[in-house]
């Protein structure tokens, strides 16, 4: 029974191995494929790719169809790139027009700046040329800043020191009355001003007028005013303050004295023979050499110089008038002549 048993699978196992071996050693199956109406052809089993050698009566056909799809898509390709292409190049256009649009613009706007800075430099020059003494008041700090040192006065106009003064049993006395002749600047600067009232009509009513007339150029009285206070602060530095501090301000006192003869020149015009000879005075005892004297012939200049402002700008009050007054008869003598007939 065992034997029987061992014959039939071994029986069973060499009729697979038979099958098996047939199976794998035989050749491939050909089948036969429809490939379109009126067109066949055998492919292998194992061949996955479209050929001609397989379908030599289809290959023609095919590819007639694949070059009308190819022209179809260029042509397409044409019909899309070409007005893209088109799009591109106006857009460029206009962009490099607005560009040198932007820049001729922008070029002269460049143009009337620089012209117009030309010419309110100019105007500024015409019109305020009297003001550059006043950047005399920089020199210090150039002095200091860039040369390293305090600045000194020139050795043709020295600033006279005044420091032996404060030690004499005077001094209170001597120092109060140099800084006390600084109050005709400030009279003088408030007149112009108009801030000081005539007295006219009837004395005994007292009666009040306006001012002289002085106050449309207010930078008179202003500059006088501003003559005063930087005056008395430059003497009391420089009767009981350190010397370089006396000297730095003393670039700001000439610098605003020397403005302020320029402008009174400007607005005022040339002055009379009265106002030049008190001013003649006055520069005479300003440059003498005083010596031990210079507290009381500066105080003589304070007082004298501040009575030539009052009469310089009365110069300009009488000449205006003046001229006021011949136009006027210069048009009464035309409107004479009129009405007289022939």
């Amino acid at each position: 029974m065992g034997k029987f048993r061992i014959f039939t699978a071994t029986a069973f196992l060499s009729g697979a191995l038979s099958a098996s071996t047939v199976a794998f050693t035989a050749p491939p199956t050909s089948a036969r494929v429809r490939v379109e109406k009126g067109c066949t052809a055998v492919l292998p089993s194992n061949t996955f790719q479209f050929s001609s050698k397989y379908f030599p009566q289809c290959a023609p056909s095919h590819l007639a169809r694949k070059n009308a799809v190819t022209e179809s898509v260029r042509k397409s390709s044409e019909l899309i790139v070409g007005p893209v292409n088109a799009r591109k190049s106006a857009t460029v256009g206009i962009a490099l027009t607005a560009f040198s649009e932007r820049l001729v613009r922008s070029s002269a706007l460049a143009s009337s700046i620089f012209l117009s800075s030309l010419s309110g430099a100019g105007l500024a020059l015409r019109h305020s040329w009297w003001c550059f003494p006043m950047f005399l008041a920089l020199f210090p700090v150039y002095s200091l800043a860039i040369l390293g040192t305090h600045a000194t006065t020139p050795a043709w106009w020295p600033m006279v020191r005044l420091d032996g003064l404060a030690g004499r049993p005077s001094a209170t006395l001597v120092i109060g009355g140099f800084l006390l002749s600084n109050i005709p600047y400030f009279a003088s600067g408030l007149y112009l001003l108009d801030m000081i009232p005539r007295r006219g009509g009837s004395a005994a009513r007292g009666e009040r007028r306006s001012g002289a007339g002085h106050s449309t150029y207010p930078l008179l009285g202003g500059l006088v005013l501003a003559c005063g206070f930087v005056s008395s602060v430059y003497h009391g530095v420089q009767a009981v303050g350190p010397h370089h501090t006396a000297e730095a301000l003393f670039y700001v006192d000439h610098g605003l004295a020397i403005s302020s003869f320029f402008y009174f020149l400007t607005q005022c015009g040339l002055p009379s023979r009265k106002t030049l000879l008190l001013g003649t005075t006055g520069i005479a005892l300003l440059a003498a050499p005083a010596g031990e004297a210079y507290a009381f012939l500066h105080s003589i200049w304070h007082l004298v110089s501040a009575g030539v402002t009052v009469s310089w700008a009365n110069d300009r009050v009488e000449r205006r008038k003046q001229f006021i007054l011949s136009t006027c008869r210069e048009r009464r003598a035309a409107m004479g002549k009129r009405r007289t007939p022939q």
